[in-house]
């Protein structure tokens, strides 16, 4: 017999698991209290110190990855901290970290709570959970396979089985908050402690150059945790472009250091003048500003903008290619490659007119061609 606490359960699952909760239920999480910064100033070092750039000879650039590293670059290892507070950072205020920090919050707030009034999951409460929702599947689309498919396949088991121990946790909870049983827990009183917890529990975000990726009243989330919970959930071949972006940014602040070139507050200055005014003269942008955009997708100031690692990242690079391709090389390839040129913007465009499409076109190779002549290891 299913319990009539199930719904609740559910709502729990859709909380912590949501991947694992479709076709299950669909529960909106609770929109969380936010104080967010007005402005954050561009660090000296906006990566974490991953490697060193000594040489490495060919042999060392191939041992095997070490178990707490995610990828080598040139024999430099790239550590699972950096890569996961990467990832903390970089998906910062879009909804799937937003959602990962609930989580989070969720799930430390009852392991705080259970503590203060030590309590435990009972034996077989979480296998319970499971048998109900079997025999919920078992009557909608067959057994327990019918259960793994509605999740979204065995990936997402981990993922339940959290929240299955969570959501007994909770019941164990709420029982001895009421001073009754788990058996006499209804789903009315589970579903309004869920509320209640979440909403008492504000998250206050901090600047996102923090190791720190929010506070609440009972302690904190580090961008680490933060990130390590987003790489159990987001799709496989995201996480995979997260890593290439990743390596790619230390590919190119390797280089600079090599070369002798510097990020700049004035680089990064006229970079900004430079994407303000593609935005101005792009006629599908009327009365939006460069500003506006990065406020509505990125979710930063630009402020906060200048400060990631992946626009340093961008600034370094077009300064390297700028050092090695001056005006005669740009119109060189102009001419050698015009009818592709000529196909994006018309058959009589010239070369100054067509200068920054140029230049976009060697930054693009040049990154191909700087992650293509490095050796790099990588666990995904």
């Amino acid at each position: 017999m299913i319990s009539p606490a199930l719904p609740a359960t559910l709502a729990l699952i859709a909380l912590v698991a949501p991947q694992a909760a479709r076709g299950l239920i669909t529960v909106p999480f609770v929109t969380a209290t936010r104080a967010v910064p007005a402005q954050v100033a561009a660090p000296q070092d906006a990566l974490p110190k991953t490697f060193d750039d000594s040489p490495v000879d060919a042999a060392e650039a191939q041992k095997p990855l070490p178990d707490d590293s995610v990828a080598s670059l040139d024999g430099q290892l790239v550590s699972f901290d950096a890569f996961h507070q990467y990832v903390g950072s970089v998906t910062a205020r879009q909804p799937e970290s937003d959602a990962a920090l609930r989580q989070l919050v969720l799930e430390a707030y009852m392991d705080a709570r259970a503590a203060e009034l030590d309590v435990t999951v009972a034996p077989g409460a979480v296998q319970k959970l499971w048998d109900d929702l079997e025999a919920r599947a078992r009557a909608a689309s067959g057994g327990t396979q019918g259960l793994i498919d509605s999740i979204g396949g065995e990936e997402q088991l981990p993922r339940l089985e959290r929240a299955l121990n969570l959501a007994a946790l909770q019941r164990e909870i709420v029982a001895a908050e009421a001073g009754i049983t788990t058996d006499d827990v209804s789903e009315q009183r589970l579903a309004a402690w869920i509320a209640q917890t979440v909403e008492a529990a504000p998250i206050s975000e901090t600047p996102l150059t923090s190791p720190t990726a929010a506070t609440w009243p009972g302690g904190e989330i580090s961008r680490i945790a933060l990130g390590r919970r987003l790489a159990d959930e987001l799709p496989a071949d995201q996480l995979q472009g997260l890593l290439t972006e990743l390596l790619g940014i230390l590919a190119i602040e390797e280089r600079a250091t090599r070369e002798g070139v510097a990020f700049t507050s004035e680089a990064a200055a006229e970079e900004l003048v430079e994407r303000k005014r593609l935005v101005e003269n792009n006629p599908r942008a009327v009365g939006v500003s460069y500003e506006a955009i990065v406020r509505e997708i990125d979710k930063r100031s630009l402020e906060e903008l200048v400060a990631t690692p992946k626009f340093r990242a961008e600034v370094l690079l077009k300064l390297l290619v700028a050092q090695e391709w001056d005006d005669a090389r740009l119109t060189d390839l102009f001419e050698r490659e015009r009818a592709s040129f000529e196909e994006r913007a018309g058959r009589s465009v010239t070369f100054e007119e067509a200068k920054a499409s140029v230049q976009a076109v060697v930054r693009q190779r040049s990154y191909q061609s700087l992650l293509a002549s490095s050796s790099i290891q990588r666990r995904f």
